[in-house]
């Protein structure tokens, strides 16, 4: 894997607001909601939610679509050209594919 870290200024949610509208939403939907009795059950609830999230949760961005319905659209429409909230995906769109909807 290439993974490289990357830090956000201190109280600067500006700074990466992709990741600060994720965990925001984590926080309201989930985490304020649940008590947790070990750190084990909060890792179990962490992974079933972030799963929830990247496959079935609704997303105003994807015009009310889950990511797995989205990209079933995607990949049938469009191919070779995906515009993805003002984006193209030219060489992205297969992994997007693959990834949500396993075409």
């Amino acid at each position: 894997m290439n993974v490289r870290l990357e830090y956000a200024v201190a109280q600067c949610p500006e700074d990466k607001p992709y990741i600060e509208s994720f965990f925001g939403s984590y926080k309201t939907e989930e985490l304020y909601r649940n008590e947790y009795n070990s750190l084990a059950e909060a890792r179990t609830e962490w992974e079933s939610y972030r799963d929830w999230y990247c496959n079935d949760r609704l997303h105003q961005a994807l015009w009310y679509k889950s990511p797995r319905d989205y990209a079933k659209v995607v990949c049938n429409r469009w191919p070779d050209l995906v515009q993805f909230n003002g984006v193209h995906l030219n060489r992205d769109t297969t992994l997007f594919c693959k990834m949500h909807a396993k075409c």
